[in-house]
């Protein structure tokens, strides 16, 4: 493959603020990318997001238009519209969405409008799961249009990319680039690790569970697995997070626990310093496209106990790095959870084997892929993602 010359690319960046995968690999995305030399990098949102600061990237605020005429505010107008001003402020030649609704889509018309002016810039789309199988089902025509229309289409794992061609009819490209987290920064140091003596008694266990409480997260099942293994193995269950369905959860939590193992942490700025305490990690989702917090926990050497859906067996390998059970058996993943803790040979193995797997989604692995990918747009004068080689 004839090597492509780097040149200066400017890279706007484009994704929820808020907690979530998608937010935080677009986050850690930007701060990697503006340590390069051959890259300058700018996000672009309504808030700044929780992983960065002003001194890490720059950022260009967009202000949601509001009317008396409206009863809303016109928030993706006033996105495309901060897309454009971006573009022309900071001289973008390519905008980066995460979530191809609304982002990526009002990128295009953000392009649009530039073509109008005369700017020509390339939209990248990355699929995050939510966007394929729950926005796009409800708005399947702008979803279609997003996946046709864009400069290039990648998605965090092969089950994600197979889903989107199977569910919206597309022959389009669409490269699989993996989801990642930044080694090269001693986690420790990242975390501030919290002493487990202020958590937990000394002979109890600590589970996580990280999610947005939606209904697709199956909270109540992580429920269900903790009290199974909280009558065999003392232990204490930390949920952080927020979500529609966090009062169900509360509520159930006190029918099958007492107050004294089960705590609700809310929405906290560095998941890090619970995961680097955890004994393990509960995941019991109906659908996850890749699952950054296994991954997170996994490089802490912690083992995720997990349904085995979508892209889940892509990151954690069964009896390696966790444990994984059909969606809804929570007997099952409770008995993986007791047998495990039974044994110190295996807590011990499996913790080096989670943190060794972890290494296959290092940063400095990952990202060079939309390093690639960044280059090839800018080298070539392509419309069409089916012009560049990619998985899938």
């Amino acid at each position: 493959m004839k090597r492509i010359p780097k040149r200066k690319i400017n890279i706007g960046i484009v994704c929820s603020p808020w907690l979530g995968g998608s937010g935080v690999v677009g986050s850690e995305l930007a701060r990697y990318l503006a340590k390069k030399d051959n890259i300058k990098v700018v996000f672009i949102g309504y808030g700044y997001p929780f992983r960065l600061n002003n001194e890490d990237v720059p950022f260009h605020k967009i202000e949601a238009v509001d009317h008396a005429l409206f009863e809303n505010p016109l928030s993706e107008v006033a996105l495309v519209e901060g897309i454009v001003e971006a573009v022309i402020e900071h001289k973008l030649d390519i905008i980066h969405a995460h979530f191809a609704i609304p982002f990526a889509y009002s990128a295009l018309q953000a392009r649009e409008i530039l073509k109008r002016m005369g700017v020509n810039i390339k939209v990248v789309t990355t699929l995050h799961g939510t966007d394929v199988l729950i926005l796009g089902r409800e708005l399947p025509g702008t979803m279609k249009y997003v996946l046709e229309q864009s400069n290039a289409v990648t998605a965090v794992s092969m089950d994600l990319a197979r889903r989107t061609k199977k569910i919206y009819h597309t022959q389009r490209n669409i490269r699989v680039i993996y989801n990642f987290i930044d080694l090269n920064q001693t986690l420790e140091k990242r975390a501030n690790l919290l002493s487990n003596k202020n958590i937990a008694r000394s002979n109890e266990k600590i589970f996580v569970h990280i999610s947005n409480f939606r209904p697709i997260k199956r909270v109540a099942d992580t429920l269900k697995v903790f009290s199974k293994v909280h009558k065999k193995i003392p232990s204490i269950l930390l949920l952080i997070g927020s979500g529609p369905e966090i009062e169900i959860a509360k509520g159930l939590s006190k029918s099958i626990n007492s107050n004294q193992s089960v705590y609700f942490l809310g929405s906290v700025q560095n998941p890090y310093q619970y995961l680097g305490i955890a004994d393990g990690l509960i995941v019991t989702s109906e659908y996850e496209s890749f699952c950054l917090a296994a991954l997170e926990a996994m490089a802490f050497g912690v083992p995720v106990f997990s349904t085995n859906v979508g892209g889940i067996p892509e990151v954690i390998k069964h009896g390696k790095s966790g444990y994984l059970a059909k969606k809804g058996d929570t007997e099952s993943l409770s008995k993986y959870i007791i047998k495990h803790f039974s044994n110190s040979t295996n807590i011990t193995s499996m913790k080096k084997q989670a943190k060794e797997i972890a290494k296959n989604f290092a940063s400095e692995k990952i990202i060079p892929k939309y390093e690639l990918l960044y280059q090839q747009l800018v080298s070539f004068r392509v419309d069409k993602p089916s012009n560049l080689r990619g998985s899938t």
